[in-house]
């Protein structure tokens, strides 16, 4: 029995020595975990708002390019048969395309929204891009789109240039081509800002 007792007394002191992790620590750990949560959350969303305005950015030039093709296999005129393909920004979310969406020669025109938190800038409002049977507009044009919560951070700001050959792109810092139309040779390109 005294050896039983001996053994009980040698785990009790076994015990005495372990300690656990305090409730200060507990807490300072909890606290740290937290704050970095925190950072990465904020970077998370940052980044899903960038990419939902990249997605409407790509989008939109998507439906410039269908219309363009479109007006050049309808070989489009501007007549009330044959109308040109176009595309209208309706508001500060929304665009109108009007096109032939079902391949039977007859345009119809769709609405599409931006991504949420995503918007024109107000000088775009009521653009029209129309496309002629060649596939070109008449001007350059350049749409922006936003991230809301920063409207005048360039760092937030997609832009889609669209040259009056047609030519569809995105990107931060465009450059569309200086033409000398008496000669209609290339010089090189300019950054539009």
């Amino acid at each position: 029995m005294n050896m039983l007792t001996q053994k009980q007394g040698q785990r009790i002191s076994r015990r005495r020595c372990e300690r656990g992790f305090s409730v200060i620590e507990m807490v300072i750990v909890v606290a740290i975990v937290a704050v970095i949560s925190t950072f990465a959350l904020i970077g998370v969303e940052a980044a899903r708002a960038g990419q939902r305005r990249v997605n409407s950015a790509r989008m939109l030039s998507s439906y410039l390019e269908k219309a363009r093709v479109d007006s050049v296999r309808r070989r489009a005129e501007n007549t009330v048969a044959n109308p040109l393909a176009t595309v209208t920004i309706v508001d500060a979310n929304s665009y109108s395309v009007f096109l032939d969406f079902n391949g039977n020669g007859t345009p119809i025109a769709r609405t599409f929204t931006l991504e949420p938190g995503v918007a024109f800038m107000a000088e775009d409002i009521a653009a029209v891009i129309s496309f002629d049977w060649r596939g070109r507009t008449g001007n350059d044009r350049r749409l922006e789109v936003f991230n809301a919560d920063h409207p005048n951070d360039n760092k937030y700001m997609t832009r889609i240039a669209v040259s009056s050959f047609g030519d569809v792109t995105v990107n931060r810092d465009n450059a569309t081509p200086n033409i000398n139309v008496n000669t209609t040779e290339f010089a090189s390109p300019t950054p539009t800002p």
